[in-house]
C-alpha cells in the first residue's frame, strides 16, 4: 500500500488516525464496507490519476453509509490500482453526496 502523501496526512488527521496500524485498520474496514453499488466515478471509469506514484493509472472513488468511522455517517475513499500496488488518494468524510459524475 502506498499513499498520497498530499491529502492522505490531512485526511487521516482530520478522522483522528495518527498512528500507522489505525490507518491501515481504516483502509481496511473502508474496503471491507464498501461494494460495486457504492462506487461514484464515470461508468466505465475512465479519470486517470496524476499522482506520481500512479500517473495515468484508472482513479476508482467510491461513497458510503459507514458504521465503522467514529463520528462520520458518508465516507469517500478514492484510489489506484497501479503495478501490483493499491494506492490510496483519498479518504475522508463524503463533502459532495450528490455530485457525482455518472
Amino acid at each position: 500500500m502506498v499513499g498520497s502523501p498530499k491529502h492522505t496526512i490531512q485526511d487521516f488527521g482530520e478522522l483522528k488516525l495518527i498512528s500507522h496500524e489505525d490507518q491501515l485498520n481504516a483502509i481496511d474496514t473502508a474496503l471491507k464496507e464498501i461494494s460495486a453499488d457504492d462506487y461514484k466515478g464515470p461508468h466505465p471509469p475512465r479519470h486517470k490519476s496524476k499522482e506520481p506514484k500512479c500517473k495515468g493509472a484508472r482513479m476508482l472513488q467510491f461513497a458510503w453509509n459507514s458504521k465503522c468511522f467514529e463520528g462520520v455517517e458518508r465516507m469517500y475513499v478514492k484510489f489506484c490500482l497501479a503495478d501490483d500496488r493499491f494506492v490510496l488518494l483519498r479518504i475522508h468524510e463524503d463533502w459532495h453526496p450528490n455530485e457525482y459524475e455518472d
